[in-house]
Order: structure tokens, then C-alpha cells, then sequence
């Protein structure tokens, strides 16, 4: 995030994750079990990692593309703890477009024929018609209706302020101990987050470089 305020309140979190790619979820191990929430849960394969995590635990897997419902239900059907819930968690709660920019063409592994893993909710009518799905909306408060989340995993393709916004009483109320957002940094959702008192840690970067050529030798 660079310098200034909002650089100074996000502490790395290197030294405590390491480089461990799901590093986040092993913090689950050392929480009191309770309701998780998987937003944006795609195969299926975190809401697995979160309860191989915290077996006592459940999940609610929040997926509303229908192309990625069979392979979700394969995942995760006869696991007593995880519930499908097909729909966006978003603060609009009606009907949205849902945008999916390409679909895997040949399924092979847990990859299904017409899976995307790039779909988010849009709000105008600019994207392509034929890309685009209408979707059932539910907020994370009602979904909750009033119950404590232990842990709560957002990966939704840059609807995060949505999904914040649609936690507004649980945040309020601080009745959701862990997040784990991936977004791209917009200074939005950290002012949002810093807002409801959480402290931030960073726990892995993706780079994708503008430039192809680009000299990388000396990122870290």
C-alpha cells in the first residue's frame, strides 16, 4: 500500500504466515469452532481446506454461477457441514447481473466443462449480453441472521465493498473475528475494513506485470 496512513496500519504478515500459500487458514486451527463463510467458493476446494482446518466447524459456500454449481455440489455433497446457498452475497438484494468474462472449454480434473472462476456482479450494461447471467442476491446479514462467524473468506472478483456493505450489522457488531479478503488493493475496502476496527495483514502477493518484458529480478 505504499506510504502514508493507510501503509503505516498494515503490518506484514510474512513473519507469521510465511510463504505458505493457504497460510490464513491455519489460524483456524487455533479458533473456537463456529459458523465460517465461504463467499465466492467456486469448486468447493477452500470450503474443504476450512473444515480439514476446523473439523468441528461448518461452512456456509456462497456460488451463484450456474456453471460452477455441478462442480461444487461433487465437492462438497455428503459434507454434513458445508450448505450451498446459489447465490451472490451482495447489499442489493434482488436479482443482479452476473458477469463471466471466459468458461474452461474441456473439463478435465476439477475443472468442469463451462467453470469460471472470473465471474463478478455488474452494474451496468455495458458487458456482453451473452457472458452475462442474472443471479439471486442474499446479504451476509441475513444469511447470519444475527450469529457469530469465526472466520469469513471473500474472493469475489472485486465485489468486496458489496460484500461489506451487505455485513453492515455483523461488522457493527463485531460478530465476525477473521477475514480473509483477496481484492486488489483499492483503498476503499481497507478504509472500510480499518473503519470497523480489524487490524490488517498482508499474506501473499500476485503480480501480474503490465509489461511483458518487464524487469523483475528485483521485486520482492
Amino acid at each position: 500500500c505504499g506510504g502514508g496512513v493507510l501503509g503505516d496500519l498494515i503490518f506484514s504478515g510474512r513473519g507469521i504466515f510465511g510463504n505458505r500459500p493457504h497460510a490464513p487458514y491455519d489460524l483456524l486451527a487455533h479458533l473456537d469452532p463456529g459458523l465460517m463463510l465461504d463467499i465466492g467458493a467456486s469448486n468447493g476446494n477452500y470450503t474443504k481446506h476450512m473444515l480439514a482446518k476446523s473439523p468441528q466447524s461448518r461452512v456456509m459456500a456462497f456460488e451463484p454461477f450456474p456453471g460452477n454449481l455441478p462442480i461444487l455440489h461433487k465437492t462438497l455433497d455428503g459434507v454434513a457441514q458445508a450448505e450451498i446457498i446459489e447465490k451472490a452475497v451482495s447489499d442489493d438484494q434482488t436479482e443482479m447481473p452476473f458477469f463471466v468474462s471466459s468458461k474452461v472449454t474441456s473439463g478435465s480434473g476439477d475443472w468442469g466443462t463451462g467453470y469460471s472462476s472470473l465471474g463478478h456482479i455488474v452494474r451496468d450494461a455495458k458487458s456482453d449480453a451473452s457472458r452475462t447471467v442474472n443471479v439471486s442476491t442474499i446479504s451476509v446479514d441475513e444469511a447470519i441472521d444475527g450469529e457469530r462467524v469465526r472466520f469469513m473468506k471473500v474472493d469475489v472478483q472485486g465485489g468486496e465493498m458489496s460484500v461489506l456493505r451487505s455485513a453492515k450489522s455483523a461488522l457493527e457488531e463485531q460478530r465476525i473475528d477473521i477475514m480473509h479478503l483477496e481484492y486488489s488493493g483499492e483503498k476503499d475496502v481497507l478504509e472500510a475494513v480499518f473503519s470497523y476496527g480489524y487490524v490488517v495483514f498482508d499474506s501473499q502477493y500476485i503480480l501480474l506485470p503490465l509489461n511483458e518484458k518487464a524487469d523483475l529480478s528485483n521485486w520482492e
